[in-house]
């Protein structure tokens, strides 16, 4: 059995347009971790996809490792990977790193030791694997609008990933805009989900310019930060993600440019 770690997340979207297009067979599999935001994911994943299209697992726990500010969970996917291969008998497992991921546990290196150590563990050969190692996210995204010009905005309206498990609520009504000529115009209105304010909001938002769809973000603090974060000699689409994210909330909202 093949296995994908799967998640209401961007990278997961398009791993599974991927490996459905290329007629790749896999059980979509999303471990409920017991973290904080995990009930909301289930949720946008049972209200977006159904009841039968991902099997919720909820064998593993982090509840005692997850650090509380962050939702940082160290190993995150090597937990995953393992219990992928234990508890289905995974002879491939896919997870949805990109090329511009910068934790320990993605990344070609990893993935090779890791297809080693389970291999090892489970007496056959086992592989770990990215099919979106070799592109950064914003390309992934452009890529896609490109091939499915007519559900592009699936990117957006089907896919959730935020760090903020509060009381905010988990969709917004929002404008949507297309970049026109170097002016941004008003393309109609969709429910964005999720804070639009955390991190993991940021990214997702930032890499869907690569599609041309922009929506409104309410931490503009932390996209400066975020842009002037980012080389752009080593990761030169996120960077231009993040430009031509900060420019749009520029030119929309009015944000003064803080970047030096």
């Amino acid at each position: 059995m093949n296995v994908l770690t799967f998640t209401p997340g961007l990278d997961s979207f398009i791993s599974n347009w991927i490996l459905t297009k290329h007629n790749k067979k896999f059980k979509r599999v999303y471990f409920h971790l017991r973290g904080a935001y995990n009930n909301r994911e289930v949720s946008v994943l049972r209200s977006t996809y159904g009841m039968d299209y991902v099997d919720v697992n909820y064998d593993l726990s982090i509840e005692n490792i997850e650090e509380k500010q962050t939702a940082h969970v160290p190993n995150r996917n090597l937990l995953l990977i393992t219990m992928a291969q234990s508890l289905y008998g995974a002879n491939k497992i896919y997870i949805s790193g990109v090329k511009d991921d910068r934790t320990n546990d993605q990344g070609q290196s990893f993935y090779d030791n890791a297809s080693s150590i389970l291999s090892q563990c489970a007496g056959k050969q086992v592989t770990v694997e990215s099919v979106l190692i070799e592109k950064e996210k914003y390309v992934w995204c452009k890529e896609y609008a490109q091939e499915n010009l007519d559900t592009k905005m699936d990117l957006l309206t089907k896919t959730y990933s935020c760090f903020d498990p509060g009381s905010d609520p988990i969709e917004r009504e929002q404008f949507v805009y297309e970049e026109h000529d170097k002016r941004f115009k008003i393309i109609g209105r969709e429910v964005v989900r999720g804070c639009l304010k955390c991190p993991a909001c940021y990214r997702r938002l930032a890499a869907l310019t690569g599609a041309n769809i922009y929506t409104t973000f309410y931490n503009h603090t932390l996209v400066s930060e975020y842009v002037n974060k980012i080389d752009p000699k080593t990761l030169p689409n996120r960077y231009v993600s993040a430009i031509k994210y900060l420019n749009f909330l520029e030119k929309v909202n009015d944000v003064k440019k803080t970047i030096q």
